[in-house]
Order: structure tokens, then C-alpha cells, then sequence
């Protein structure tokens, strides 16, 4: 993705992934996490970790375990971040 020739970064998506997460969009957060896996610019620990935050901030625990399972399934580790989120 380019917005006005600017190449976006894992960071500058994880910013935007935050904004939706806090502003209580979180099914546009999940988009925008799927994007970046098309936009070679690969989810990091940080990016599942907003995700697993909003979610525990609802008290959802079933999506804080299926975010968790993406985690892993992604190649990542968890940090502890990750379980103190889980906490």
C-alpha cells in the first residue's frame, strides 16, 4: 500500500492498527493486519499484541485465543507483552 508515494512500514500499519483498536474498530484493525501480509510488510509480535489488547479490553477470550493461535501460526513467539496482555 502507497498513500501519495509513501511506501507504508510494518510500524506505520501498526500505528494504524492501534488507532482502529483504541477507536473500538477492531474488525478494520483485522484488516488492516491481513493487508499487511499482501503488502510485504509482514504482522509483528507488537501488531498481534494491539490486536490481543483490544480484545481483552472486551473481555472477548475466545478472540484473545484465536489471536493468539495467529500469533504462532505466523512464526512468531510470544513476548512478555503477549502474556501480560493474556494476564
Amino acid at each position: 500500500m502507497k498513500i501519495k508515494g509513501i511506501k507504508m512500514s510494518t510500524p506505520t500499519y501498526n500505528a494504524l492498527v492501534s488507532v482502529f483498536c483504541r477507536s473500538g474498530e477492531i474488525e478494520a484493525a483485522e484488516k488492516m493486519l491481513e493487508n499487511m501480509k499482501w503488502a510485504e510488510c509482514p504482522p509483528n509480535v507488537s501488531t498481534y499484541n494491539t490486536i490481543l489488547a483490544a480484545y481483552g479490553r472486551s473481555s472477548d477470550i475466545v478472540q484473545m485465543e484465536k489471536w493468539l493461535e495467529e500469533l504462532r501460526k505466523a512464526g512468531l513467539t510470544p513476548n512478555v507483552v503477549t502474556y501480560n496482555t493474556l494476564l
